[in-house]
């Protein structure tokens, strides 16, 4: 006979895994500002801009998918199509290729259909973090718009500024740093003791098989 399970199921997520693309990016973009300030070729100085743009924005991916694996249940699924995940849904008896496939696709649609604030109030909202402990100046969109520029419209023609671009990083900086700060305190619980052990719990619902004897 089945015994009820009233031990919830863990919550797989790392501490660890939320802040590493947060400090491996800001270590890169203190690379990039080390070569925009040795450089005035234009041609490099678009080329570095447009590379710590897309680096930002995949931090930004990349930390949104870790926390939607660990808390999938903060997926919003208001708007889901379940036909783009058709083939997850039916290839598998399991639900994580289903929940793995929408992940993926709201991960990259992160930064799609507004500015950068708007990713970053999606972000902060998913990660449940106090938005007030991070600002972010409206200036940001002004470098989504130059990247725009830059990239969809005439390349050839704009002239890159190497004080706009260093006045941009050093706005990331701030953005990415306090980020990762609030996301440290927010999530500092999570770690690999937690996991093990609520796994264990889990698994093991019984008395005689307690985390802390074995």
């Amino acid at each position: 006979m089945e015994t009820e399970q009233n031990t919830p199921k863990p919550n797989v997520i790392l501490l660890h895994d939320l802040i590493a693309p947060l400090s491996a990016s800001i270590e890169e973009l203190g690379v990039v500002k080390n070569r925009i300030e040795n450089t005035s070729e234009q041609r490099i100085l678009k080329a570095l801009f447009l590379y710590s743009y897309a680096v930002f924005e995949c931090t930004l991916t990349d930390v949104y998918g870790v926390v939607l694996k660990g808390f999938p249940e903060r997926i919003n699924l208001d708007n889901l199509n379940l036909k783009k995940h058709r083939n997850a849904l039916f290839s598998s008896s399991l639900t994580t290729k289903v929940i793995d496939s929408i992940i993926e696709d709201y991960s990259r649609s992160l930064s799609y259909g507004g500015g950068i604030k708007k990713s970053l109030e999606k972000l902060f909202a998913t990660l449940q973090l106090d938005r007030k402990n991070i600002n972010v100046p409206d200036e940001i969109e002004k470098f989504k718009q130059y990247r725009n520029s830059i990239t969809h419209n005439d390349a050839l023609s704009i002239k890159a500024d190497s004080e706009f671009i260093l006045r941009y990083l050093e706005i990331l900086f701030r953005v990415l740093t306090k980020l990762r700060d609030t996301i440290n305190e927010r999530y500092k619980d999570y770690t690999t003791t937690k996991l093990v052990r609520d796994s264990w719990n889990y698994l093991f619902n019984s008395p005689l098989l307690l985390f802390d004897n074995h």
